[in-house]
């Protein structure tokens, strides 16, 4: 089984949440850099620089609105992107010009830049008598009756609770976060932001039936969004309804015609059904589309194999090592290609690719512990060309690293079948 056709899986969600520790690790690349959520107050708090909405157009035509401006805030502090989320349309300009504008320090976590993306809310009244600019936690002015003029509207109240809801995810209170997020859906239920966001937080918590129910109710409300189509299917694929999975994920592909990694994923739902040549045809398509695509030749190698192409398999696992820098599943393409060549009766070169692997996982190790399923395998095809040392070392290593309770007893039983326990 291709360890490249499970890094697939996230590569279509965008996320790294589920994401092995290698594919997060690229993620934080200067080229990909990882990216932070905060609530609308974490953003007022660190702005250095602020420009509040226009109340112009609001006084004049009577107006009261909280109109929800997403950000994306670049590695320099400065505003990459910016989309009017919620909010009366006529007001959304006025949001998003004053948004544009604002300015933040670079964010660092860990020494390594971030991006960071919220939601900034900017409260328009048409009430006010004075010419505050007030564009987000301004308070509620009582009138001369003593009667709060501004008091929030559905629409304010839950736009709120998704960004009280943001908050405590980022603080890790997941249970608090969900309530909250729950309470903003119940407010305004074409409130997007809050759905994914909910989604999110089952996909960390692993509470894959909620995560499905959530992404469902999205698609109902918000059909062919592709963020919920991809959790789907990632998640049908998690846990193993690969059949269901291939079907949401070509809805997926459907929307998402020019990205390659829709197709790679599309490929390793259907080489996990089965479908190997299902898998050569959407491994092939996401190659079209970008050649530069190590995975994509990874899982086209592992479908080769499966349909006895082997000279076309090692073509394919060959071009997966060429790419700079290198790429995550290496070591897994040079231990497939040892069992081919085993297979074949080239003990030799099995043995050079197999080194090849065992020295990579080494110099990972450096960096990081080796996946223990990885080693395991090397340790498997050690043992299929009777280097009966090698693969005792290998499992060792990959028992020591697991804290599968199911993998342990797995890879204790091969290591007391090769030492005669």
């Amino acid at each position: 089984m291709s360890r490249g056709l499970v890094f697939s899986f996230v590569l279509s969600v965008g996320l790294v949440l589920l994401a092995p520790v290698a594919l997060i690790a690229r993620g934080i690349g200067q080229d990909n850099p990882a990216m932070i959520r905060k609530s609308d107050s974490q953003l007022r708090a660190s702005a250095t620089y602020k420009v509040e909405a226009d109340q112009t157009i609001a006084k004049q035509a009577r107006l009261n609105s909280v109109v929800g401006v997403k950000l994306v805030i670049g590695l320099d502090g400065h505003v990459e992107a910016a989309t009017a989320v919620s909010g009366l349309p006529v007001l959304r300009d006025w949001a998003l010009s004053a948004a544009r504008a604002w300015q933040w320090p670079p964010m660092i976590v860990g020494g390594v830049p971030v991006k960071v993306s919220g939601t900034l809310l900017f409260r328009f009244s048409g009430d006010q008598s004075d010419d505050g600019r007030d564009g987000g936690d301004g308070g509620t002015k009582n009138d001369k009756k003593g009667g709060a003029a501004n008091s929030r509207s559905p629409l304010e109240a839950a736009q709120e609770q998704l960004d009280f809801g943001i908050a405590l995810e980022n603080d890790g209170k997941y249970p608090e976060a969900i309530q909250a997020l729950q309470k903003a859906i119940t407010l305004n239920g074409d409130l997007k932001e809050a759905y994914v966001e909910l989604a999110s937080i089952f996909d960390r918590l692993r509470r894959y039936d909620d995560l499905m129910q959530i992404c469902t109710r999205g698609l109902e409300k918000f059909p062919g969004s592709d963020q919920f189509l991809a959790r789907l299917a990632a998640t049908l694929a998690i846990t193993g309804k690969y059949e269901e999975a291939i079907v949401m994920q070509k809805r997926l592909v459907a929307v998402r015609a020019d990205d390659p990694d829709a197709y790679v994923s599309l490929g390793s739902f259907n080489y996990y059904a089965g479908h190997y040549k299902e898998t050569v045809a959407a491994a092939t398509e996401s190659i079209r589309l970008r050649d530069a695509n190590p995975m994509a030749y990874h899982d086209l190698g592992a479908a080769y194999v499966k349909l006895d192409r082997l000279d076309d398999a090692l073509k394919a696992y060959r071009r997966a090592l060429e790419f700079k820098p290198q790429y995550e599943g290496s070591a897994e393409v040079l231990i497939e290609m040892a069992n081919l060549y085993n297979s074949t009766k080239r003990q030799r070169e099995a043995l050079d690719a197999a080194g090849q692997a065992e020295q990579l996982l080494a110099d990972t190790r450096q960096r990081g512990p080796a996946t223990p399923t990885v080693l395991e395998r090397l340790g498997d095809a050690y043992n299929k060309l009777d280097k009966r040392d090698k693969a005792v070392s290998a499992w060792q290593k990959a028992l020591s690293t697991s804290a599968d309770g199911e993998g342990a007893t797995r890879l204790q039983s091969k290591l007391n079948a090769a030492t005669g326990r």
